[in-house]
């Protein structure tokens, strides 16, 4: 029996669909593709150095004017000091003498004052010190760092957002190698006779305290060589050489800053919060020690960065 073809018919049925269109599949998969992590913006990190009484501070706040998030090193140390770890640590080297009296809720603080009197005055101790507080403050700096990275979204929206500097305000940034942590580094040069008499009005010291600190730390004139840039805060009461340089150093930052996006969300800007979580959560790890350059397996030293 033959069989007979049947005839081509223009407008025949080609079955049950198969599944959407392109375009229905990509309108599928829009959602998925929202959901995806944004990346983080990249964060410029830029260390303030100086010697005592320069202004290191006063230029930190200049440029959070203008947006950066601050870490001020010596408020993470100070409370740090007052974590269990570190005291525990403080305590059986130096003994209870090194605690102030109870406060309110009868917790024993360690007392500056009295820790400083003796770790200034005999390296070992002062190493003491160091080897229990600088791996915890790195590991708060880097952590702070991180979650800005990825507070800070590329993409345009209805949060106001601030620049992408943070500035680590560190006397001994290059002393603890912090400086790695940096892409650029300012030192804040004063002269001596300037550095004496604010540190005098300000802190009570003599200015055979403000020499016998200084010793424990790099010659001022290294820092400066070793620094990126170099911003003269003299006493003088005009105000605009010093904007300037500010400004100089802004514009070196973020060359093409964007505006402001509109819509801000109530506290958008106040990032504080993120070192005093840091904080809480490094006071129950235990740091990381640095591989020494030059031991066993030790592989190329790191470099601040260009």
């Amino acid at each position: 029996m033959r069989l007979m073809k049947r005839p081509r018919d223009s407008k025949r049925s080609t079955g049950p669909a198969r599944g959407p269109s392109r375009p229905e599949r990509a309108d599928k998969r829009t959602p998925r593709r929202n959901r995806r992590k944004a990346p983080t913006r990249p964060i410029r990190v830029v260390g303030i150095v100086g010697g005592i009484g320069s202004g290191k501070s006063h230029v930190a706040r200049l440029l959070a004017d203008r947006g950066a998030t601050v870490i001020d090193a010596d408020s993470v140390g100070h409370a740090l000091l007052d974590q269990g770890p570190v005291q525990e640590t403080l305590v059986r080297k130096f003994g209870q003498d090194i605690l102030g009296t109870p406060d309110e809720d009868g917790v024993r603080r360690v007392d500056r004052r009295t820790l400083g009197a003796i770790v200034f005055k005999d390296e070992a101790s002062r190493k003491v010190l160091e080897e229990a507080l600088h791996p915890r403050m790195r590991s708060t700096f880097e952590r702070v760092i991180s979650r800005l990275g990825r507070q800070l979204s590329p993409k345009p929206g209805a949060l106001r957002l601030p620049a992408p500097v943070v500035v680590l305000d560190a006397a001994v940034l290059y002393e603890a190698g912090w400086n790695d942590l940096c892409d650029l580094v300012v030192f804040v040069e004063a002269p001596k006779k300037d550095r004496i008499k604010r540190v005098q009005a300000g802190r009570g010291w003599s200015q055979e305290e403000l020499e016998r600190r200084e010793a424990s730390q790099w010659p001022l004139e290294l820092k400066k060589n070793q620094a990126d840039v170099v911003i003269r805060n003299p006493e003088t009461e005009e105000t605009a050489p010093l904007a300037r340089e500010i400004e100089k150093l802004w514009v070196r930052l973020i060359p093409n800053p964007r505006p402001v996006v509109s819509r801000p969300k109530p506290d958008a800007t106040k990032f504080d919060h993120l070192i005093e979580d840091e904080i809480d959560v490094i006071a129950t790890e235990r740091p990381k020690r640095r591989r020494k350059p030059g031991g066993r397996n030790s592989g190329p030293s790191r470099h601040k960065k260009d």
